[in-house]
């Protein structure tokens, strides 16, 4: 079957869920790790410039740029909660696959 390549080295997936075609996507893993970093260093920042800190410099509209860095990390958000939600119907997926039978979605006959 085409998703079950042989996997050898360090980089070899250790349960199994990488190899089938329903568990989950990495990507869905790494959007919604990097989503979440996002928002919380744009928080932070614009909690910064919203407070008049000292610890950061900025020589234009301090208000404006902190409203954007809010509005940045909303989309951050927006981005974490869709990758979330792929990454945990992926693993819902894998479960359920594992329950079936050893074939799971992919190896059922439809008569």
């Amino acid at each position: 079957m085409p998703w079950q390549r042989p996997r050898h080295g360090a980089f070899a997936p250790s349960d199994g869920l990488a190899e089938k075609p329903n568990g989950p996507h990495s990507c869905a893993i790494c959007c919604c790790v990097f989503s979440l970093i996002g928002v919380i260093f744009l928080s932070l920042l614009s909690a910064h410039f919203s407070s008049d800190s000292l610890f950061v410099e900025y020589e234009g509209d301090r208000a404006e740029a902190a409203s954007n860095l809010s509005t940045a990390a909303v989309l951050y958000a927006v981005t974490m909660v869709i990758s979330a939600f792929f990454w945990v119907r992926g693993v819902l997926r894998a479960r359920a696959g594992s329950r079936a039978g050893a074939g799971g979605f992919a190896n059922r006959r439809h008569a």
